[in-house]
């Protein structure tokens, strides 16, 4: 074994924390699937409509917010602790 080649026992390190921060943004992350628009009908109308809730799901549930200047996100973060 060469003077570095105990380093490749722990390259097994990394990837871990890897998967562990991937797995910790995936549970905080939540993607829309519903939402709630005044104004504009079909997709000739999707500039006239005004947004009034968003409903978005993850592994931490599904939650439904008023949405922000009449737009809604394709994707939120949720914080740490709860919605």
């Amino acid at each position: 074994m060469t003077r570095l080649g105990w380093l490749a026992f722990f390259a097994w390190v990394p990837v871990l924390a890897l998967l562990v921060m991937l797995g910790a943004f995936a549970s905080q992350t939540q993607v829309i699937f519903a939402y709630e628009y005044s104004g504009g009908r079909g997709y000739a109308g999707l500039s006239d409509r005004h947004y009034t809730r968003c409903t978005y799901g993850g592994l931490k549930g599904i939650v439904t917010v008023p949405a922000q200047a009449g737009r809604c996100g394709w994707f939120r973060l949720t914080s740490a602790g709860g919605r």
